[in-house]
């Protein structure tokens, strides 16, 4: 027998369960060596699964569990699941599978697979430039203005229009050469 509950007070019980797996999987790296083997260096703990498969012998009460699950599912909720082995906490409906027997009508089955779901918070913070120490991200912000990524508010550029063949005469010039065009563009910039 399973049960799945939501914080928002929907309630189901599944009780003509046929099939029941809980699935506890992980990542472990992998990267290649000159030699032709693989080194590992950590594990990556994916997210628990659960599915069950049931079977439901009447119409009304079939269509009573699939709307309920579609509804969960619908309302995106977040479900606590108990079944014989223990008490699963944060899942969400992942897929829902109806079969149902043509040539009876009597049976109804279901295959739902929960996925369980986990929350991260996030803050922004703001940094002052001068809080920061010596040879902390102060040193990695100023090094990326050497690097050429500048505050394009505070420089001026002065376009001048050039022969195609023009190459910079200095650090402070840049060509570019536009392709449809038969002159390319120096940019100068003016300090």
């Amino acid at each position: 027998m399973v049960y799945l509950f939501s914080d928002s007070g929907s309630f189901l019980e599944i009780d003509g369960d046929i099939k029941q797996a809980h699935s506890v999987k992980s990542s472990i790296t992998n990267f290649p060596l000159e030699d032709g083997s693989f080194t590992s260096d950590h594990t990556i703990k994916l997210p628990n699964t659960f599915s069950v498969s049931m079977i439901v012998d009447e119409d009304g009460s079939a269509i009573d569990v699939y709307e309920k699950l579609l509804q969960m599912r619908e309302n995106r909720e977040l479900l606590q699941i108990q079944t014989n082995l223990k008490l699963d906490k944060d899942y969400m409906i992942k897929s829902i599978d109806v079969i149902e027997e043509v040539s009876t009508g009597l049976m109804t089955m279901f295959s739902v697979v929960f996925k369980q779901v986990k929350f991260s918070k996030s803050k922004q913070t703001k940094i002052e430039r001068s809080t920061l120490k010596d040879g902390s991200a102060k040193d990695k912000l100023q090094s990326k203005s050497k690097r050429g990524i500048v505050d394009h508010k505070k420089i001026r550029v002065e376009k001048v229009e050039v022969p195609k063949a023009t190459k910079p005469k200095s650090k402070d010039e840049v060509v570019v050469v536009q392709p449809k065009q038969e002159e390319s563009m120096l940019y100068r910039i003016l300090k």
